[in-house]
């Protein structure tokens, strides 16, 4: 024993020494697992302590292996049971800490590879979105577009393929973490969420660029293959048009240019589509390539618009100048018929004209076109009214029953008609086109707007952060939702108002575009109402997280009270009592104590489990302001357990200390059995791994209490041993057994317990894998129900629908695969939750059913989408099939139409083209219900299909739809030609057939009756028969005539082709009638001579003498043979034809008189009778012989006149034809001495010629005069209308070279009164600049009075300039050189733009240059002067602020700005947080004075930077030079008793519509007046209206709607109409004092709605046109461009409160009353407002004095004035409008004779002329009175 005894002291030291330290570790080690650094850096000093521990470990081994070979018995076994447990320990100790740190290397291994990954997928991402970024923009080039469609296509499939990898590496990461005991790396979790941004930023803009691309190829193709083929035809009409022969002489020349002029109006007409089609595709291709290359298709747009529209107005102009001259060269039944011809071609065109289109540019282009139609109608009225008083003429010297007058009644009436047709259809489709024009500017502005608001709240709902951890934080982020809510409502009642312009538009615009419209509201519709969800969704999350973020806090504070309670009820206990009852009561305490505070670790628990999910999808930084308190209280909860096992086990060994070691022992066994059945109740759950952590939770419990008791059993076992070892006997047997009952209930509970762990280990590790996958899946889902949601319309071309089809093919892959995985999890699912208890799997239940509902809907929307893919490409694919053979019968009917020949006037021939036609027409009826259906799928293609293919379907379809609609036209207008041809034709062959038959009749008759009787009686009764058949043949002379005039009429007008056939009939009937003529004379001869011979002598012989005395009439000179060239050579032929029949009876005559003179010598009756009528036949025949030569040598004469006439007639026109030609060409007077003076020369040398043809005009008058007093009764008519035509085509030439004579003299008067002016002013500014130069050098006192005095003077100083300016403003406008026009095109309002937060980049105008370098000097020093003067001003006026601002700072209130900032901030809707949080950048509750002063300053509160100054030091009390917000708030609080008063809403909408009716600036206001609470009247018929405010906009109601305020203003208030400015009002209202005039808007024929949509860049809006307008030349055009005003002091206006003079240079003068950009910050006052409160005096609103900066309208007064100079006394202008021409009717035709009389052209007068000289041509008697002249 001796020997035993150090040894076991040595034993009993070491387990002495042992014992602690195993008890300090093993709560460590047993404890909560720590993650990262912190639980490496535990385990490895815990490995330092076992390394340092082990040489005691060894000694305690090796001292009881001693003790146990020296002992025996009990002792021997204490020994034996000590080593045993405390190695055991040690061990078991040991090798957990070595596993976990071997787990530690594993995870930091495994980590290491991940984070490697990520990093090597962030550098690949990072390097891909560079390239995009620094990739080529998109180009225009199509060749260029496939190479960078290839090159990003490679580069997109590389983006996808890693998207997979990623997906992959977040897998890899969550089974990292599921499979480690440890919590999630924050530092993975972090890199993975920066991958995740850095992947998703990649993957969008590759796809914008991909789309880009995409979109821009095809486009890019059609835009330059248009552009290739529209720069051909460009180039061939350009040659065409500039090599143009002058105006032909001859009719037949003018037709023929006339049908080439059609030819190239022709193809105009058929390139129009092109332009369109360019403009379209230009348009959409502009928004997708970068800047230079946009400013590239600029310039080719601009240029292919500009040289078409001047080819269109080249040719139209050529087409009115042929149409002009061949009326004047043509008689008056060509002259009718081209008139008929050219109006039915316009009533067609207008009859058959394009849909009303929706969209501005167009609707410009159709309003131009309809007012070109109205101009050339105006043009053709002249030529209409002349035709119709020629026709009254010719009817009222005509026959009423004629059949002539009858055909001319009836032409006039289709004329006049014709002409009314197209008058009144153009003014409806005029009216149709203005309406549709307003309705289509006012639905693609809100459009716009509209669109533009909902993609910046888009943007807003996007970029909102993620719910917050502090309630505090989530209000703010509900406050600022609540913000986007109201914007949202906004919105939503501009949509109302974009569904009302839509519904308007739709109501006026034509079938093709209505889709479009439709489609643009239901895109509305469809954002707004995604932007509600995404509202209501984030409202839902804030929610959520608000009550999550709220019980978090409440539960964290609880528990932070409980533990500070429990640690403070430790604290009382105080030190370890003596006494066995105070012991007893402390464990009795420290038990309840104990039973309190175990069951919190549920709460802990869970209060852990909240933490985790509101930082699991955030950042580690921002997790740890959730999770640092969390482990605070899990830190306290286990160092209260700590405590409590401490002080338990130490009361405990007190207890033993004192004897009471069984009842110790007998509690510990007690305590085992209820752990026991603690351990029964813990039972394995499935499903939620919530579920099974509360499971661990309640384990770790029991691990807590077994740990705490853990000293206490250590130490009762100890002291067992002791006491067996002490004792004896049966005591010492009873301890043991308790003692080893003890030791087995206590391994029992550990190995349960140890169980028990490892299952609900493995079951967490199961669930969290299980629900992982679950949360995967469903991720995917949603991915995949995201991209079947969002998908883009299905594809309009077959490309797109199969690339789409390929693209849906693999997604189709990516479902398939996902099927098993689905299927697995179901499965799996189903079976947890028939493990689990039926309360644990609600949560699963749930996110199996969701996977169920998503997968179900995901297979049927594939299967939706599918079967939409496939019937799209399959439509696609018809509508490409059925197009292609729609283009290929276009052209091949576009070749047939343009193979047919002229109409032709041959009946055989007219009738096979007639049959042709039917052909061509019963063609093109079977292919109308192609075209029908085609129109119908493009239609439905066009609202259903992607954007870009959107753009090319209407290209397309628009193109075959113009083809088929020109075809129809032509087939129409074919139809109209063949129905004139065929009934001119058939007349004409009726007619010749008729005479034709007759003729050949009778020649048959003539020769049938060859048999002459021998009986007088008989052939008397022959002569008699024939002398009825001459008199029949008499008759048919005028159908003969009429036959002939005819057939040359249709020689004329139709195709060479029918001139061989019509010569050779007209010829075959000229030898028919001179046959039968011919043999009705020989036959006349033959029965005069057979009665001769039968010896009835005396019948013969009076025959002849009746035949002479009838035509002896008909040679005397009393018949008139003089006239035009055509009659007198009719009677030539007419007296030949006499001539010869007189030859005949020549020898009937010889025959009679032998046969008399035979009588006379063999009768022997009284002859006397027979020889007086034998003298008489003799003289009779004589006299008719010499009749006969007289009347022919009087036709001679006549003819010679008549050549002598029309030569000179000939001589006349032609030289009237270049003179108008001559006046036509000279163009504008010139505006250069140098040149006016050589177009002076040039008219002078014009007029002398005009003076030598007055001669000629005269000579041709005198000799028409002459004829006429000898002309035969058919030439009267012409040379009478040959009179007034002369007459009225001089006077025109006449009149208009006076014009043109007063213009260049007017312009030379002004010219030089230009020169002295220039003069004077130069020295004028000259001595002023010397002035201003001196005044600057001097330096500005600091007295106010000496500053007011000074700014008095500078107010007189620069009214002096501004008498100057209309000066100056007239001589550099008038020297100005036009700079080169800007070509205008189309553009799609971008519809944008419109109340987005964008602004188009000004561009600077170039510097005006001028022809006269003295007027460049001039604008120079005007500048220069104008600058210097502001400056001044600027000076003295910043000095006066400044001194007035001082003496105001002097008895500054903060009280009084506090509220006049409050009012404003109410007013303006605005909040006080908002404003706060805009300027503190850093969100750290602070700004800096700068930035609060220039906050304020930029909201437009009306303040000054000095008194901001003071109000800054009263925000800034500690001086430390940042202004806190809770500071802030409180010093914008109101004092008690103060409180701001909120405007009430009746208030509120009284403030708004004052504001707005001071926004006008008009002499006499738009009226309001306020009549009731909430009802307002306006304008002149002061209507009562109801005004409320709707969602924080003020409406009015109009009709059944609310309109919102400022929109009702812009529709009822005069000045603020559109298109309309003050100018208007000037007629009505005379302006005040002081009030300026304003420029005004073009009107009239010649004012083209299109350009003013189209002069401005390509793409813009006229919103975007109008700041680009305004910002010309940054100052000195900015400077021209603002209003002057009246200059008087002001108490406080800024610096930038300037107004200057605008120098009216054609850069961008803009009329109106809008306020000046520049004036005051100040609002206007309410003075000059017609609105008041109804019973308010209207004087006494009215101020007596203007303030400077507010009257937008003083500094255009000498603009007016330079623009009242340019009319200049003595310009004489004539101008006319369109009449309505009454409709004649056939009733009034024949009851009145004429007419009705057209309606004259009103004319406008001129100012006073000044005295004028002589004219040429005043001797003529010409009577230019017409010319009138106005006072302007």
């Amino acid at each position: 024993m001796e020997e035993a005894a150090p040894i076991a002291e040595r034993f009993y030291a070491a387990h002495e020494q042992l014992l602690p330290w195993l008890q300090k570790i093993e709560p460590e080690l047993h404890g909560k697992e720590l993650a990262g650094q912190e639980s490496e850096a535990q385990l490895k000093e815990l490995q330092t302590m076992c390394d340092e521990i082990k040489p005691l470990i060894e000694s305690l081994r090796e001292t009881g292996s001693q003790l146990s070979a020296l002992t025996s018995g009990p002792s021997s076994a204490t020994f034996t049971d000590i080593l045993l447990s405390d190695s055991k320990r040690f061990d078991l100790l040991n090798e957990q800490l070595h596993n976990r740190l071997e787990r530690i290397k594993m995870q930091q291994l495994k980590s290491a590879e991940v984070l490697s990954e990520i990093d090597e997928l962030v550098e690949f991402f990072s390097e891909t979105e560079r390239q995009i970024v620094e990739s080529d923009i998109v180009s225009s080039d199509p060749e260029k577009l496939q190479d960078q469609l290839q090159k990003h296509k490679a580069l997109h499939d590389d983006i996808i393929a890693q998207k997979s990898r990623v997906r992959d590496l977040q897998s890899t990461a969550k089974r990292l973490s599921r499979e480690s005991t440890f919590e999630e790396d924050p530092l993975i979790k972090d890199r993975l969420e920066d991958l995740r941004q850095q992947m998703d930023g990649c993957i969008k803009q590759s796809n914008d660029q991909l789309n880009a691309i995409e979109q821009a190829l095809p486009l890019a193709r059609i835009f330059h293959e248009t552009l290739a083929s529209l720069v051909c035809w460009l180039d061939k009409m350009e040659e065409k048009t500039g090599g143009q022969e002058p105006i032909a002489l001859t009719a037949e020349q003018l037709q023929e240019q006339q049908d080439g002029i059609k030819l190239m109006k022709q193809s105009i007409a058929d390139e129009k589509p092109a332009i369109d089609r360019l403009g379209k595709t230009g348009s959409a291709l502009v928004k997708l390539v970068g800047a230079e290359e946009s400013e590239k298709l600029h310039e080719l747009l601009e240029d292919v618009t500009s040289r078409f529209d001047f080819i269109k107005n080249a040719v139209r102009e050529r087409s009115n100048c042929l149409d002009e001259a061949l009326l004047q060269t043509s008689q008056f039944s060509d002259k009718l018929e081209n008139l008929m011809d050219c109006l039915e071609t316009v009533a067609a065109a207008v009859t058959k004209v394009e849909p009303v289109s929706a969209y501005p540019e167009k609707l410009a282009e159709q309003i131009a076109d309809n007012r070109a139609i109205v101009e050339d109608m105006d043009k053709k009225l002249t030529s209409i009214k002349a035709v119709k008083a020629n026709a009254e003429e010719l009817m009222s010297q005509s026959d009423a029953m004629d059949g002539s007058s009858n055909d001319i009644r009836d032409k006039m009436f289709n004329l006049l008609d014709t002409y009314e047709m197209i008058r009144k259809a153009t003014e409806e489709r005029g009216q149709v086109l203005e309406e549709t024009f307003h309705a289509s500017e006012k639905f693609w502005d809100n459009f716009n707007n509209l669109n533009g608001t909902l993609k910046d709240i888009q943007e807003s709902l996007a970029d909102q952060e993620s719910p917050g951890f502090e309630p505090t934080t989530i209000k703010e982020q509900q406050e600022t939702l609540e913000t986007l809510k109201e914007d949202l409502d906004a919105a939503i009642v501009e949509g109302d108002i974009l569904h009302e312009a839509g519904e308007e538009l739709v109501g006026l615009i034509g079938e093709p575009d209505k889709p479009e419209i439709e489609r643009n509201v239901e895109d509305i519709d469809a954002l707004l109402k995604g932007l509600s969800e995404s509202w209501l969704a984030r409202q839902r999350e804030l929610d959520e997280a608000l009550q999550q973020a709220t019980t978090f806090h409440e539960e964290l504070m609880k528990l932070l009270v409980w533990i500070q309670t429990m640690e403070t009820r430790l604290d009382r206990m105080g030190v370890i009592p003596s006494d066995v009852a105070a012991l007893s009561e402390q464990i009795s305490a420290l038990k309840l104590l104990t039973d309190e505070i175990l069951p919190k670790n549920m709460e802990i628990q869970e209060l852990n489990f909240t933490a985790n999910e509101l930082t699991k999808n955030n950042a580690s930084e921002q997790a740890a302001a959730v999770k640092d308190p969390v482990g605070d209280v899990n830190r306290r909860w286990d160092a209260l357990n700590e405590i409590i096992a401490d002080r338990m086990g130490k009361l405990q060994k007190a207890l033993i200390g004192l004897g009471h070691f069984h009842g110790v022992m007998d509690e510990q066994l007690l305590w085992l059995d209820s752990v026991k059945q603690q351990l029964d109740d813990v039972s394995p759950v499935y499903g939620d791994p919530k579920l099974i952590e509360m499971e661990l939770a309640k384990l770790k419990i029991i691990k807590i209490d077994l740990r705490n008791h853990q000293p206490s059993i250590d130490f009762v076992l100890e002291a067992g041993r002791e006491i067996i070892a002490s004792e004896g006997g049966a005591d010492a047997r009873d301890t043991r057994e308790k003692l080893e009952e003890l030791n087995r209930k206590l391994e029992s509970v550990l190995i349960r317990t140890r169980d028990q762990r490892l299952l609900l280990d493995d079951a967490l590790k199961n669930a969290k894998s299980f629900h992982e996958e679950l949360q995967d899946v469903l991720q995917q889902l949603g991915e995949i129900d995201g991209h079947l949601t969002t998908a883009p319309p299905v594809g309009g071309l077959p490309e797109t629908a199969k690339k789409q089809l390929d693209e849906f093919s693999e997604l189709e892959k990516v479902i398939e695969n996902l099927s098993p995985k689905v299927k697995f999890l179901l499965v799996n699912g189903d079976s947890i939750l028939e493990k689990a208890p039926e309360g644990a799997t609600e949560r699963l239940r749930q996110n199996l059913q969701s996977i169920r509902t998503r997968w179900d809907n995901i297979r049927t929307m594939a299967a939706d989408r599918r079967t939409k893919l496939v019937d799209a490409t399959r439509q696609s694919e018809g509508f490409q099939d059925q197009l292609t053979r729609s283009i290929n019968w276009l052209t091949n009917m576009e070749k047939l139409i343009g193979n047919l020949k002229p109409v032709s006037r041959v009946m055989p021939t007219v009738l096979e083209q007639i049959e042709e036609h039917r052909r061509l027409q019963e063609d093109a009826s079977s292919q109308k219900e192609v075209m029908s259906h085609l129109e119908k799928t493009g239609t439905h293609l066009k609202y259903f299909s992607l954007k870009q293919d959107v753009v090319l379907i209407r290209n397309l379809l628009g193109s075959v739809q113009h083809r088929w609609e020109k075809i129809n036209m032509r087939l129409t207008e074919r139809t109209r030609h063949l129905g004139t041809g065929f009934n001119q034709a058939r007349q004409f062959k009726q007619e010749w057939e008729d005479l034709t038959n007759w003729l050949t009749e009778n020649e048959a008759a003539l020769d049938a009756e060859t048999a002459i009787h021998n009986e007088p009686e008989t052939i008397r009764s022959q002569i008699q028969k024939h002398r009825e058949f001459q008199k029949m043949l008499g008759t048919k002379q005028l159908a003969y005539d009429t036959v002939n005039a005819r057939g040359r009429s249709l020689k004329e007008r139709g195709p060479k082709s029918d001139t061989p056939v019509l010569q050779e009939m007209l010829l075959a009937l000229k030898n028919k009638w001179n046959s039968l003529c011919g043999k009705s004379v020989d036959r006349q001869k033959a029965l005069e001579d057979a009665l001769l011979q039968s010896g009835q002598f005396k019948e013969a012989l009076q025959a002849l003498l009746d035949w002479l005395y009838k035509v002896e009439p008909q040679l005397t000179e009393s018949q008139l043979v003089h006239g035009d060239l055509d009659t007198v050579t009719g009677l030539m032929e007419q007296h030949k034809v006499f001539r010869q029949d007189l030859l005949r009876r020549a020898s009937t005559v010889a025959a009679v008189r032998k046969a008399a003179a035979d009588m006379l010598d063999r009768s022997e009756e009284d002859t006397t009778h027979l020889q007086s009528q034998l003298i008489d036949l003799t003289t009779k025949w004589e006299k008719v012989e010499n009749l006969s030569a007289e009347k022919e040598k009087r036709l001679a004469d006549a003819l010679d006149r008549a050549e002598k006439f029309h030569s000179k007639l000939k001589e006349f026109q032609d030289w009237l034809i270049s003179a108008e030609q001559h006046l036509h060409s000279q163009g504008p007077v010139a505006d250069v001495e140098q040149t006016l003076l050589h177009q002076q020369r040039d008219h002078e040398a014009f007029s002398s010629s005009l003076l030598e043809k007055e001669g000629l005009l005269n000579e041709c008058l005198q000799i028409c005069g002459d004829i006429l007093r000898q002309a035969h009764p058919d030439a009267t008519n012409t040379l009478k209308r040959w009179q007034v035509t002369l007459r009225a085509r001089w006077e025109d030439v006449a009149n208009w070279a006076r014009q043109r004579e007063d213009k260049i003299g007017d312009a030379l008067d002004d010219l030089q009164a230009n020169a002295r002016l220039l003069d004077e002013l130069l020295l004028w500014l000259t001595q002023t600049e010397q002035i201003l130069t001196a005044e600057d050098q001097k330096q500005l006192p600091e007295d106010l009075a000496v500053l007011e005095q000074l700014f008095e003077d500078h107010q007189l100083f620069e009214s002096d300039i501004q008498i100057h300016q209309a000066e100056v403003e007239k001589l550099t406008k008038t020297s100005k050189l036009n700079p080169e026009p800007a070509s205008t095109t189309s553009s799609l309002p971008h519809r944008g733009t419109f109340l987005r937060k964008r602004k188009a980049e000004a561009k600077k105008a170039p510097e005006p240059a001028f022809r006269n370098p003295k007027v460049a000097h001039l604008f120079t020093k005007w500048r220069q002067v104008w600058l210097m003067a502001m400056e001044r001003r600027r000076k003295l006026q910043d000095a006066l602020d400044h001194q007035n601002e001082i003496e105001r700072m002097k008895h500054f209130n903060f009280a009084n700005w506090r509220d006049r900032y409050l009012k404003w901030m109410n007013n303006n809707k605005s909040r006080i947080m908002d404003f706060f949080r805009k300027q503190d950048k850093d969100h750290d509750g602070k700004v800096t004075r700068k930035e609060f002063i220039d906050g304020i300053l930029k909201s437009k509160f009306p303040t000054t930077p000095m008194e901001m100054k003071a109000v800054a030091d009263h925000f800034d009390d500690d001086g430390d030079g940042y202004i806190d917000y809770k500071a802030f708030v409180s010093a914008l609080k109101p004092d008690r008793g103060e409180k701001t008063k909120m405007m009430t809403e009746g208030e509120r909408i009284h403030y708004e519509i004052k504001r707005q009716s001071e926004q006008c600036s008009c002499t006499r206001q738009f009226r309001i007046q306020k009549s009731a609470e909430g009802k307002y009247s306006f304008g002149e018929s002061q209507k009562v209206r109801l005004v409320r405010i709707l969602r924080s906009n003020v409406m009015v109601r109009v009709g059944g709607g609310w309109m919102a305020l400022d929109e009702f203003l812009v529709k009822n208030d005069p000045c603020r109409a559109k298109g309309r400015t003050n100018v208007d009002l000037r007629e009505h209202f005379a302006l005040m004092e002081g009030m300026a005039h304003f420029k005004p808007r073009v009107t009239g024929a010649h004012h083209d709605t299109r350009s003013q949509l189209r002069d401005k860049p390509f793409g813009l809006n006229l919103r975007q046109q109008q700041l680009k307008q305004n910002s010309s030349d940054a100052e000195v055009h900015q400077i021209f461009a603002r209003p002057g005003a009246a200059l008087r002091p002001k108490p406080h206006t800024h610096a930038n409160d300037r107004t200057s003079p605008c120098l009216d240079l054609g850069t961008s003068s803009h009329g109106g009353s809008r306020p000046s950009s520049r004036g005051s910050s100040r609002p206007p006052s309410a003075a000059d407002s017609d609105m008041s409160e109804a019973g308010e005096p209207q004087d006494a609103k009215v101020a007596s004095k203007t303030t400077v900066g507010h009257s937008t309208g003083v500094a255009a007064q000498p603009v007016q004035a330079a623009k009242a100079s340019a009319f200049t006394p003595g310009r004489t202008t004539t101008s006319s409008r369109l009449p309505k021409p009454a409709v004649a009717t056939p009733q009034s035709v024949k009851k009145t004779g004429s007419f009705p009389h057209l309606a004259a052209p009103s004319s406008s007068a001129a100012p006073t002329t000044r005295p004028k000289k002589p004219h040429m041509g005043s001797s003529s008697g010409l009577d230019s009175s017409h010319v009138t002249t106005q006072q302007k």
